[in-house]
């Protein structure tokens, strides 16, 4: 049985929507500080190595790849990680990048706080450096992976060209 036409327009109007205006302002708020963020935050992008050793001048060396070491300038700023025992603890030690090899893919740092001489075996140091390479924003992030993707998939504009010969 259906109820009368004046009942439901009389429960219409009985409704204030209140909770559904509230849900949308709350809603609105939330996605308008998601997209301030995705606009104007700073990530940090690092580059790590897990080949790392002693010197004998006492600086810090680490291996990069050839496409890593291209992005590491001299004075760039980075996080030593040591394995100080047996159960995968690590300290952390601020370094700076001194130098760097080109053809070896090697940099040089120096370490700012804490002699990490006491935990050397050998001349290999048990842990990893990262080097903070840059700061981007996360818009401009996506907007690099995507610009990578269609460089990489080779993506045709036209079904005229013929690329793929």
């Amino acid at each position: 049985m259906s109820i009368q036409f004046s009942r439901s327009t009389r429960a219409m109007h009985g409704d204030s929507f209140q909770a559904s205006r509230v849900g949308l302002v709350l809603a609105c708020m939330v996605a308008i500080g998601f997209l301030f963020w995705f606009a104007f935050a700073r990530i940090t992008l690092y580059e790590s190595s897990e080949e790392i050793r002693l010197n004998d001048q006492g600086y810090i060396e680490a291996e990069f790849p050839q496409e890593a070491i291209s992005r590491i300038q001299i004075g760039q700023s980075a996080i030593l990680r040591i394995n100080t025992d047996s159960d995968q603890n690590m300290i952390s030690i601020p370094a700076l990048v001194i130098g760097r090899d080109d053809e070896n893919g090697q940099a040089k740092l120096i370490v700012m706080g804490e002699e990490p001489s006491e935990y050397v075996m050998g001349n290999q140091l048990s842990g990893q450096v990262e080097v903070e390479v840059e700061h981007i924003k996360p818009i401009n992030l996506l907007l690099r992976t995507y610009n990578k993707k269609l460089v990489n998939n080779q993506i045709p504009l036209s079904p005229q060209s013929n690329q793929n010969q």
